[in-house]
């Protein structure tokens, strides 16, 4: 009765090719005066055939399996077909489990745009199809419900002995009605198993659906999976569908999927799969992200490095001073990017800003990458280096000191201007500098270990014809001694389309005075900073405002603008601590899992069902706190050959923790 169809409605309806229950749905429709729409051969699977026949046929009413729904709304909403599917009222959905996300977004997007309602159905063939119906709400905050009973229909939640069980107890879900089927065809014995006496109801038979489920406080019923998930480990029997539901309340798991596992050696174990945001993820590509200050968690090459860039963008904010200025809506080029620091600083600080991240690299281009995924927003990244021409170049990469790599980098001049660095970042006297030089010598050497890496250049200004950018507020260069060749690749027709520079130059072969002067040819105001860290070296910050942008004149030393406020975002990362204890909240420890594998997207049967046989046996991803790290000499490798025969574990690292 809450969703009767009418003479009104119509309905789009696959063609169908054998007599099966799409038969029934036909003859009744065509009882209730409903008009029926039938899709062409091939056409059910394909989102934009199926927006284009409900704009052609005025379609009100159409069901869908939650995966194609899925396929559904992600065309609607990226193509904004919302106008193409006004006229439809009512979308129902059943044959899997709707999650809150797709509720969420139904409602939010499509919605909102044109008030269709999403009910949620349930119901196996042997009930003729659908027996609860809920209408999902705007926010859905926990697992949908499958709901409350159609009329003429019972549904029960029972213990093994088939007694009733109190709302909130988990327990077999049972049916009963009159639209419940006899029995199967030819197959006695599985009918005398599956439709039973109905204790309640003396004269009907209650079907018993091997699903999982309880009642809500609200009448309404929770499906959790079912019940032959049920395993026994160390002597405690355990519903995987209600782990599976428990995890699926965190508001960062989209999915879960529960397994029981053998280990090598044969000891059983729980492993949870779960689907999440990459940026919810603790580690990516096997590394540990890293978590800064304010509580972004980045992937990089080493924390020391990371703590000094951190320090100079975030704390320091030294792409901000001088009256260098950024609003909301600007456009960033951040050349020389390394790992992105600037590119995630300015995300933070500013919104809608369009930021362009270049960095030529490879093995800083893929953390870059990643970054500029989780963090950048609007950012564009490029594999390539800036310069003054289109070509390859061989470049010096320091694994341990990323930030002096380049094309320009010459080993000696690099340990030199480091060591003054350390000690002027130390604070070191004179008299302290004989007692500490062994160490620092020993550190710089280590730092300094290079290879040769080929990499891709383009000029500015090419960059700025492929990107068809109008506009740069703020060009930021650290290159490592190739800033000249930077800005000698900007033809004379972009110099006026750049508004603000900042730019470390290292002061070899006159580069200093050649780039004041480029700058002054092109109607800059210019400001040389040699901060304290840089002294005694041949490093110079320069910032830049072109005259046709200032205001209020160049700041000078002792005028810095007030550094701004880094906001503090909230720690989203899923850790294997922090997934233990939010299970502890609602079930027992024998009941939490004893890893928890992630992964951005499940695999699906056919009809959109978790695919558990091809649930993914690497643990790449999985959730332990400790980034992996291979042994380092002989002992090493032979304690750890020990511990992986004796745990039948192939792939255990030096920091790997026995208890977890």
């Amino acid at each position: 009765k809450n969703y009767k169809l009418s003479n009104e409605d119509v309905i789009l309806q696959k063609t169908t090719y054998t007599f099966d229950v799409s038969v029934w749905e036909l003859l009744w429709w065509s009882l209730v005066g409903a008009k029926v729409r039938m899709l062409p051969k091939g056409e059910e699977k394909d989102p934009e055939a199926i927006v284009n026949n409900i704009k052609k046929g005025n379609i009100t009413v159409i069901h869908f399996v939650p995966s194609m729904l899925n396929a559904f709304m992600e065309y609607v909403i990226r193509e904004e077909k919302y106008s193409d599917i006004k006229t439809l009222k009512k979308v129902f959905s059943s044959g899997e489990a709707l999650e809150k996300e797709q509720s969420n977004t139904f409602n939010k997007k499509i919605s909102k745009q044109n008030s269709t309602r999403l009910i949620n159905l349930y119901g196996p063939t042997e009930a003729t199809v659908d027996v609860t119906y809920y209408e999902c709400k705007a926010e859905e905050n926990e697992i949908i419900p499958i709901g409350k009973p159609i009329d003429n229909t019972r549904m029960y939640i029972v213990d093994k002995a088939n007694g009733i069980l109190p709302i909130g107890v988990a327990g077999e879900l049972c049916i009963s009605g009159v639209g419940l089927a006899r029995g199967y065809i030819n197959n006695e014995k599985l009918t005398g198993e599956k439709f039973v006496a109905n204790s309640y109801e003396p004269l009907e038979k209650m079907y018993k659906t091997g699903d999982l489920a309880r009642w809500l406080l609200n009448g309404n019923i929770q499906y959790l999976g079912r019940i032959d998930h049920q395993v026994k480990i160390r002597g405690y029997r355990i519903e995987l569908g209600e782990i599976e539901a428990c995890l699926k309340k965190h508001q960062y798991i989209k999915n879960a999927a529960v397994l029981y596992k053998e280990d090598k050696v044969g000891d059983k174990y729980l492993a949870a799969y779960i689907e999440t945001d990459k940026s919810n993820f603790q580690t990516i590509d096997e590394k540990n992200r890293y978590t800064l200050p304010n509580n972004m968690s980045i992937l990089h090459l080493n924390k020391n490095e990371t703590d000094f860039m951190y320090k100079e963008i975030f704390v320091e904010q030294n792409y901000l001073k001088h009256n260098i200025s950024i609003k909301d809506g600007d456009c960033i080029f951040d050349v020389g990017a390394n790992i992105g620091m600037v590119t995630m600083f300015m995300n933070q600080l500013y919104k809608d800003i369009k930021v362009f991240s270049f960095e030529p690299i490879p093995d800083l281009f893929k953390l870059l990458e990643i970054n500029a995924t989780l963090y950048g927003n609007d950012t564009k990244v490029f594999n390539c280096g800036v310069s003054n021409e289109n070509k390859e170049a061989v470049f010096t990469f320091y694994p341990k000191a990323s930030i002096m790599s380049g094309k320009y980098a010459d080993v000696k001049t690099e340990k030199e201007t480091f060591s003054k660095t350390l000690y002027n970042h130390d604070q070191v006297d004179l008299e302290e500098k004989s007692n500490i030089d062994k160490y620092y010598s020993e550190l710089v050497e280590e730092r300094f270990e290079a290879k040769e890496v080929i990499c891709q250049l383009k000029t500015l200004s090419e960059i700025i014809k492929e990107t068809n950018v109008k506009q740069i507020d703020l060009l930021k260069i650290d290159v490592e001694k190739s800033e000249l060749d930077v800005l000698n690749g900007i033809a004379e027709v972009d110099w006026s389309k750049i508004k603000q520079i900042v730019l470390e130059v290292h002061d070899s072969d006159n580069q200093l005075n050649k780039i004041m002067s480029l700058l002054n040819e092109h109607e800059f105001n210019v400001l040389i900073d040699n901060e304290n860290e840089l002294e005694d070296t041949n490093l110079y910050n320069i910032y830049a405002i072109a005259m046709s942008n200032e205001e209020n004149g160049i700041n000078s030393i002792n005028e810095c603008n007030i550094p701004k406020e880094i906001p503090i975002i909230e720690d989203s990362i899923l850790t294997r601590d922090r997934l233990c204890d939010f299970l502890k909240i609602n079930l027992p420890e024998y009941m939490v899992p004893s890893c928890f594998i992630q992964l951005e997207k499940m695999p699906l049967t056919s009809n959109g069902k978790i695919d558990r046989k091809n649930l993914p046996e690497s643990t790449d991803n999985i959730v332990t706190g400790v980034e992996y790290a291979a042994p380092r000499n002989e002992i090493e490798e032979k304690l750890v050959k020990v511990w992986s025969e004796v745990l039948g574990i192939e792939k255990i690292g030096i920091d790997d923790d026995f208890f977890t």
